[in-house]
């Protein structure tokens, strides 16, 4: 049996990553664009992978204790919780059944479960498992949480300011990645990341500012001014990257090469939304005290 040589290993591998892209891609446009049920159950099975994974590449960190099987099943729970919570609050039906509460404000005493588990678990690190649960909601639930707020106008369900966010932070990466092979020497943290280079960043930035430009007059949204696009797309691109250089941390610290195996030339779902992560907190924070969300 012939060994493939290593140009037709990389071309096979280019293949699958962009087969995988587009797939990828395209099942992400068409579940935002469609509907808002379709937003809502994509963007909750991206939370619900996330925690999975994380858990998953994390279990060794925890190690075993009597209450360990519980771990993930709980946090998914809550999760599914804190994800539906924001989503009747935004849209209003906690008003319309006249439930006078925000259950989200009971999220200090749900979160005190964790502390409770921990009591039962005889194990040595209960307060290293607790930050754990606390890192994995704080990373990885509550900008998808955001997203119900971003995503709720005042005629309802308004794919266009997230759809707007995923399409910068594709042009960041695109735009960093040409650059920083064509022009990168400059390494930006290579204890880190040894193949992320400050021109390549900088090429991410420039390229993902020329998109908001151009998506200004493609998909226009409602209250989005020009320099409002611009804005989000500096702070997507600078908060794309902190992203990725976080989950690369993260994956160095536990020794790991990709979070996952899910996506094909990609790793996990955690390698592909990094991103994601870190840029949706930040624009929702801007859109806010803008009053545009």
């Amino acid at each position: 049996m012939a060994i493939p040589k290593p140009e037709q290993k990389k071309k096979s591998d280019l293949g699958i990553r962009t087969a995988t892209g587009l797939t990828f891609g395209s099942v992400m446009v068409a579940g935002i664009v469609l509907h808002l049920y379709t937003f809502l159950a994509l963007m909750g099975i991206v939370m619900l992978l996330s925690l999975r994974e994380f858990y998953a590449i994390t279990a060794k960190e925890r190690g075993r204790s009597k209450v360990s099987n519980w771990y993930l099943p709980m946090a998914l729970l809550v999760a599914t919780g804190i994800y539906l919570t924001a989503f009747a609050d935004s849209y209003g039906y906690l008003e319309a059944y006249e439930i006078g509460i925000n259950f989200n404000l009971l999220l200090p005493a749900i979160f005190l479960l964790f502390f409770v588990v921990e009591l039962f678990s005889e194990s040595k690190d209960a307060f290293r498992n607790i930050g754990h649960h606390m890192l994995a909601f704080v990373y990885l639930v509550f900008p998808f949480a955001l997203l119900i707020y971003l995503t709720h106008g005042a005629e309802g369900y308004n794919w266009r300011p997230l759809l707007a966010v995923i399409l910068l932070i594709w042009a960041n990466d695109s735009s960093a990645y040409l650059v920083g092979r064509k022009l990168g020497k400059t390494k930006l943290m290579p204890r880190i990341s040894p193949g992320k280079t400050i021109e390549g960043s900088l090429g991410g930035v420039v390229g993902c500012a020329i998109a908001a430009v151009l998506l200004y007059y493609i998909i226009p949204v409602g209250g989005w001014e020009l320099y409002d696009w611009v804005v989000v797309a500096v702070l997507a691109s600078t908060f794309a990257t902190f992203g990725d250089l976080v989950e690369s941390m993260l994956k160095r610290n536990l020794g790991i090469k990709d979070s996952g195996t899910l996506l094909p030339g990609h790793g996990g779902i955690m390698d592909r939304f990094d991103a994601f992560y870190f840029t949706i907190p930040v624009v929702v924070a801007y859109l806010a005290l803008r009053g545009l969300v």
